[in-house]
């Protein structure tokens, strides 16, 4: 008898010392209810009762009707079904969540009836609410994997991820990117807030676009001004159509910037799996759409092209070699020659300048054009060992004409050629050395110390597609290094019919003007060309419309 009290008193000693709430309940046939006649220690401390208030009592007695409600009809529930009740349940007590894991067992007697019930309930709260922050946790960070933040769009890991399982799936599928053109200048110019704005306005129409004539479009940022649309699609036909109707509908609309209506024009490639039968990771399928958008771009901005396996991946590093090849043989044999296109002053129709332009003259004697080996030089490297071919050249050009000279020096060079470019030449007031604003930024030091020692002058190539350096230019300008603008031929080729690349090309002339900067106008092909810079007061202005580029020679006559 002492072993059994001993072993009871343990029972209950180690059952009140249990974190989680124990009870049995007992059917009052009179009441017809179920009455609490043992609970551990943990129910009072968390309703805080005491046994009286709790023992011999119903739920409704002791516990709040939300409670109440739910343990009675419960009990209910076991008497009927004579089963084990596992269930969990969300109560608010006391102003605060409260979670608790119900397992309640019945017992029957000699007939099959439930007499009681004997219950556990755990206490789950903090497990539940550390998942839901977890969850929340896990919700945001895929949403930060997942999603772009400016314009709430899927971004390039998603729509990876989407392309690899439709490729699992074996589902055929087309890709559109639209490359926003010139979308680094809006930057430039109006600040990046403004090109935010841009891009949410493009994002917006595109997924309204979209959604007319696709179903179930995935649309995702993948690039800086990159915005992509994967859909169900067997026909690259049909991609093409759906390319070039959003891409018509996207040109028509304008975008309110500071005032300012802004145009734009989209550069597009198009992907159909249904017609390119190699297996790739879809990274690689985008990583090669960028080698289409460049293809594309080659041909000019504003273009649609489709996807070419031959063109667009392998062709294109083989392409490489034998370019790097040929660039390797011209400069054993320092076969690089100067070509000068004449700079003319505008308002006076006469020669400015120069600016001195490089060609391979090859075995057969024919001049090699720069676009055939110019970005495998300098991917390669080798545009420096190009640029003293030319420097040594026109250090014999300088004292041949009395005209400026601008020569395109790569950043390389800068660090390379360095001493050479101190040591070569002594008088520099003809030369201006055109660099890029990418160029301007990376090697400050070196600009200013030519300047400083040398007065060497700077003039910034290609203004307007690139790289948004906006204040770095006006600190070179304020310091006398940077004297000429020369503006991106992009944004003056179709100048007399693009309104928006006129306001862009006004927006820079007055920069330039505040700054006491020159204007340069490349592409210049007609007249019509020529009399909206008129109009727009550019200073001076090169291309077709006056003279193509040829060989040095040619001019150097002339002028004798």
């Amino acid at each position: 008898m002492e072993h059994r009290q001993l072993i009871y008193d343990s029972i209950l000693n180690l059952l009140d010392n249990i974190t989680d709430i124990i009870y049995v309940l007992k059917k009052d046939e009179k009441k017809g209810k179920f009455l609490k006649i043992y609970t551990n220690k943990r129910l009072l401390e968390l309703t805080e009762l005491e046994y009286k208030d709790i023992l011999g009592k119903p739920h409704s007695e002791y516990l709040p009707k939300e409670i109440a409600s739910f343990c009675e009809n419960s009990n209910d529930t076991i008497e009927k079904t004579k089963s084990i009740l596992k269930v969990k349940k969300e109560f608010t007590y006391k102003g605060k969540k409260l979670f608790l894991e119900f397992t309640k067992i019945p017992i029957l007697d000699k007939e099959g009836n439930v007499v009681a019930i004997a219950g556990w309930a755990k206490d789950i709260t903090d497990l539940v609410l550390a998942n839901k922050k977890e969850k929340n946790l896990n919700k945001k960070l895929i949403n930060l994997l997942e999603k772009d933040q400016t314009t709430g769009l899927l971004n390039k890991n998603a729509l990876e991820k989407i392309i690899g399982n439709f490729a699992k799936k074996k589902k055929n599928f087309s890709l559109i990117i639209f490359d926003i053109d010139n979308f680094k200048f809006i930057n430039q110019i109006y600040g990046f807030k403004s090109g935010d704005i841009v891009l949410q306005t493009v994002s917006k129409h595109i997924k309204k676009i979209a959604k007319n004539y696709l179903e179930k479009p995935i649309i995702a940022r993948i690039g800086n001004d990159q915005i992509a649309i994967l859909f169900n699609c067997n026909s690259i036909d049909f991609a093409t159509q759906i390319a070039k109707e959003i891409k018509e509908k996207l040109e028509d609309i304008e975008i309110d910037i500071k005032g300012s209506n802004i145009s734009l024009t989209f550069t597009v490639a198009v992907y159909c799996k249904c017609i390119n039968k190699e297996k790739k990771l879809p990274q690689y399928i985008l990583s090669d759409l960028e080698i289409t958008l460049l293809r594309a771009k080659e041909k000019g901005k504003g273009e649609i092209i489709i996807y070419n396996e031959k063109l667009d991946s392998k062709e294109r590093f083989k392409s490489f070699f034998e370019e790097k090849k040929l660039i390797l043989e011209a400069i054993k044999q320092r076969k690089f020659v100067p070509f000068l296109q004449p700079i003319y002053n505008i308002k006076e129709n006469k020669i400015f300048a120069y600016e001195v332009l490089v060609r391979i003259q090859n075995h057969k004697d024919i001049f090699v054009s720069p676009s055939e080996f110019i970005n495998t030089a300098i991917k390669s490297g080798l545009i420096s060992q190009i640029d003293k071919i030319l420097l040594e050249k026109l250090t014999k050009l300088i004292t041949k004409t009395d005209k400026k000279l601008f020569f395109n020096i790569s950043a390389l060079s800068l660090e390379k050629n360095f001493d050479f470019i101190k040591i070569a030449f002594n008088d520099f007031k003809n030369i201006i050395f055109e660099i890029t604003e990418q160029v301007a930024v990376n090697n400050a030091s070196i600009i200013e110390r030519l300047n400083k020692e040398n007065n060497i002058k700077f003039a910034i190539d290609d203004f307007g597609t690139g790289y948004a350096s906006l204040k770095f230019v006006v600190e070179l300008s304020v310091l006398g290094v940077v004297e000429y603008l020369k503006i991106d031929g992009s944004l003056i080729k179709d100048i007399n019919k693009n309104e928006s690349n006129s306001k862009i090309v006004s927006t820079i002339v007055k920069l330039a003007k505040d700054l006491n900067l020159k204007t340069i106008a490349e592409f210049v092909e007609n007249e019509d060309i020529l009399n909206s810079i008129k109009t727009l007061e550019i200073d001076f202005a090169q291309g077709y419309y006056y003279t193509p580029p040829r060989i040095y020679t040619e001019f150097l006559n002339e002028a004798v």
